[in-house]
């Protein structure tokens, strides 16, 4: 796309247009709470559990997975992609703390709520900023634009599931989104690539993979009434394994072949 005699990238249309929506509501909150009431009661027309299982992947576990899983297939982008949810966690927890704002269940009566009710911390939404990140980070590996609108359509199908679900405003929705595209972007245009040998990154993943299996299990789940989003989890979990096979077996191999030189050398 180009603006004059500026070429504009895809992923920059996406920061603008969510830099600019969330400004807008920022300016003008009653256009973000009508907005809500409008998403939320269309949103009755949707089952609980589909919302859930969408929502669900912007928590911190099944996030987890995912990040896992995409970094066992292409491990250069350790560092970019741990930069970017630092960042946009530090980011997004920061201003929870800081402004303090209040849920829509604390301000709006008779509307869906989707979940455990909350009442406050609601700006920016985290589970929109971590599914971002990782959406920011994913377009970076694909060429493909079905895949990358795919991937992006994910990501705004969480956002909105966290306004159909009561917990959000779509200012919070449209901040968090803005906060990790953005982050996932700094960070894939000034992190170097990752340079860690398999080994290393076997070592590395497998210690993420079990820090993520000991959260999972001492964490609450979300949903207690929809067991179809624990199964979901559960299935996810799996996931990773794949990718850490991938990884083992790109080790042995590169070993395998380190061996074979030294013998005919030999």
């Amino acid at each position: 796309m180009k603006l004059g005699n500026t070429h504009i990238s895809g992923a920059q249309v996406v920061f603008l247009v969510l830099g600019s929506l969330a400004i807008f509501f920022s300016l003008v909150p009653s256009a973000s709470q009508q907005l809500f009431l409008f998403i939320n009661q269309t949103g009755r027309l949707v089952p609980d559990t589909p919302l859930a299982l969408v929502t669900d992947w912007g928590n911190g576990v099944t996030a987890a997975c995912i990040w896992l899983t995409i970094l066992c297939f292409r491990p250069s982008i350790f560092w970019k992609s741990l930069s970017a949810i630092a960042v946009a966690a530090l980011l997004i927890n920061a201003m929870k703390q800081g402004f303090d704002v209040m849920r829509p269940a604390a301000v709006l009566e008779h509307i869906r709520i989707v979940g455990a009710m909350r009442l406050n911390h609601s700006f920016p939404s985290a589970h929109t900023g971590t599914v971002f990140v990782i959406a920011g980070m994913a377009w970076t590996l694909c060429r493909r634009t079905d895949i990358k609108a795919l991937i992006l359509l994910a990501a705004v199908m969480v956002g909105l599931s966290r306004i159909t679900n009561g917990a959000h405003w779509p200012l919070d929705v449209m901040m968090g989104a803005w906060l990790g595209w953005g982050s996932a972007r700094l960070a894939a245009h000034w992190v170097p690539e990752c340079q860690l040998s398999s080994k290393h990154m076997l070592l590395i993943m497998s210690v993420f993979y079990g820090i993520v299996l000991v959260s999972a299990l001492q964490a609450r789940a979300p949903f207690p009434d929809l067991p179809l989003v624990s199964v979901q989890l559960n299935l996810l979990l799996l996931l990773p394994l794949a990718g850490l096979a991938r990884l083992y077996r790109h080790m042995r191999a590169r070993q395998t072949a380190g061996e074979s030189k030294v013998s005919l050398a030999g």
